[in-house]
């Protein structure tokens, strides 16, 4: 009989996953290009199935509006829209989808069902009835 035993070099490391940018390193380029700061009044609401970054820009007796980012490019996408929606009086309302930007990343099915029930939440935790 023969035998052969065989050795890897290193043994396989498990990669990091971060599951938000909020978990990055303080080093992170991503900090540079998409920092929490980007419009101001900036917070989390912990929602039941995870943090959630949101701001609301305009003066709070405007009309509110509220933004949300498609799959691909989180709120960062309304850098040019939100400011200039807030200077002329409207109170606006945009956050990180589940799994996107500052907002964690439960470990559930994403549907319409998720996101729906994700804003619901973030306007009751703002206190919103409409927008």
């Amino acid at each position: 009989s023969v035998y052969l035993l065989a050795s890897f070099p290193r043994p396989p490391t498990v990669p990091i996953i971060h599951t938000s940018l909020a978990h990055l390193l303080s080093s992170s380029l991503s900090w540079n290009v998409y920092p929490e700061d980007l419009y101001i009044r900036g917070a989390y609401a912990n929602l039941p199935l995870g943090r959630v970054w949101y701001w609301l820009i305009g003066p709070e007796d405007g009309q509110h509006i509220v933004l949300i980012h498609g799959l691909s490019i989180p709120a960062i996408v309304w850098k040019d829209v939100a400011p200039v929606l807030a200077s002329r009086g409207y109170h606006v309302l945009l956050y990180d989808l589940y799994g996107c930007g500052y907002s964690d990343a439960p470990q559930v099915t994403y549907d319409t069902t998720l996101h729906t029930t994700q804003l619901v939440l973030l306007m009751q935790c703002v206190k919103w009835d409409n927008a």
